[in-house]
């Protein structure tokens, strides 16, 4: 593991280790460690901070290695995949490896807001929100995630709007930052007593706007805190 100027850091693995050692060191970097003072038979730990960009690289059996790290990074929501490069470089036996090189990018909450609205404005889902308003009695658990947005959007009503299409450029114009106190207070309890898995069962969509409820409940928590 090497420092790469301070917000970057360059991982390199090996089939030395097992793979939930560099999971594990992954996670590290991208979250930060907190401080923990010595105990009977362990150190002191410094706290740490996280970096905002870790290359993960492995060279021949060792790439499975660096994409495991990788994507349960990204598939924990701590990182982001960011670029993934291949090369062959020579080695001091004169004959070529493979090598992968991945960038990963710390998910910070605004990213995981970012990137969870993407999700839910983005064409290609708009089948899954359409399965939500075709819906004339939605799932109890479907229907108060909708609820809590209809709610956070001011819209007495059981939807936050008539149609899909309206939906969406709703949330394309959502400002997180405009009253995150009056946000928190609309889907903080739907957002702390649900879970994608629990929701997701019944509607992808459903999941899918709660996954951005949550990131913009994390989002409007953390701008509180300020």
């Amino acid at each position: 593991l090497a420092a790469m100027g301070g917000e970057v850091v360059e991982m390199k693995v090996t089939t030395k280790k097992p793979i939930g050692f560099y999971v594990r060191a992954a996670a590290s970097f991208l979250k930060g460690v907190e401080a923990r003072p010595a105990t009977e038979g362990k150190e002191a730990v410094e706290a740490k901070e996280p970096v905002d960009e870790i290359k993960i690289s492995g060279l021949g059996e060792a790439i499975n290695t660096a994409v495991a790290a990788a994507t349960r990074a990204e598939a924990d929501g701590i990182g982001i995949i960011a670029k993934v490069e291949t090369h062959y470089p020579d080695m001091p036996n004169e004959r070529g490896c493979a090598q992968i090189v991945i960038t990963v990018k710390r998910m910070t909450v605004q990213a995981k807001m970012q990137d969870a609205r993407g999700k839910v404005i983005d064409p290609e889902n708009k089948e899954d929100l359409q399965e939500i308003w075709n819906m004339r009695v939605p799932p109890p658990d479907v229907g108060r995630v909708v609820g809590a947005i209809a709610k956070m959007f001011g819209v007495d009503g059981p939807r936050p709007a008539k149609d899909v299409a309206s939906f969406v450029e709703m949330v394309r114009k959502f400002d997180a930052d405009e009253n995150p106190s009056r946000t928190v207070a609309a889907i903080a309890d739907v957002c702390d007593t649900l879970s994608l898995d629990q929701v997701g069962c019944f509607s992808i969509g459903g999941r899918m706007l709660l996954e951005w409820l949550m990131a913009v409940c994390a989002y409007s928590r953390s701008v509180q805190k300020k």
